[in-house]
């Protein structure tokens, strides 16, 4: 069975599985104060990963021991 599926229900569907993976993160993980580099770092990061760009695991690793 074929369904006509879009690209705006799919952005939507990912969209809300974003906003619900935030809610938990916040319940799961306490709230720090990250200064404007480490914002600025972590936005960096979201939009790569939103892109479909990844990241070297040395990249990551070097990021979380900071």
């Amino acid at each position: 069975m074929e369904k006509n599926i879009t690209l705006q229900k799919v952005y939507d569907k990912v969209s809300r599985i974003e906003e619900r993976l935030a809610r938990l993160e916040k319940k799961v993980v306490p709230e720090i104060r990250l200064g404007n580099r480490e914002a600025k770092e972590l936005e960096r990061i979201r939009q790569e990963i939103r892109g479909g760009n990844t990241i070297s695991e040395k990249e990551l690793f070097s990021i979380l021991s900071q």
